[in-house]
């Protein structure tokens, strides 16, 4: 079977595919056999598999749904989840790592079970809509 190696660039609000080398592509086939091969997968696969239909899979939708998850459980208030808006709408970086920082605390990330089960209930549940770009990552499973 023969399958089309794109990848994907997002630029602004649209994504971009053009084709990988078939050096490229040799050279990571090449690392995989060996077991030398780490891929890192960005949330844009995670949306683009979903249609973008699931806001929680982007790190700034995952840190909200967080923060709502934290209200909900009664770990903050409505009140703090709002004082936090300024960092998640914000293009920096570090601002967003304090914001997830702080509802990952809230949750009891490093100890308790509740930061483990709001992941498992968001994620467990998801299933893949978008079967032309799932096909083109079957070869890294």
């Amino acid at each position: 079977m023969k399958l089309k190696h794109t990848t994907a660039t997002r630029t602004s609000a649209k994504v971009v595919s053009r084709p990988i080398s078939q050096p490229a592509i040799t050279k990571l086939m090449d690392s995989a056999s060996r077991g030398e091969l780490v891929a890192i997968i960005a949330t844009g696969v995670s949306m683009a598999l979903t249609n973008n239909k699931v806001p929680a899979l982007s790190w700034t939708g995952l840190i909200r749904n967080g923060f709502a998850h934290s209200v909900k459980k009664g770990k903050i208030t409505a009140a703090q989840a709002k004082a936090w808006e300024p960092q998640l709408e914000s293009n920096d970086i570090d601002d967003l790592i304090c914001a997830a920082e702080f509802m990952s605390r809230k949750l009891e990330a490093a100890q308790g079970d509740l930061y483990a089960r709001w992941l498992e209930n968001l994620f467990k549940p998801l299933k893949p809509a978008n079967e032309c770009f799932r096909g083109h990552n079957t070869y890294l499973s």
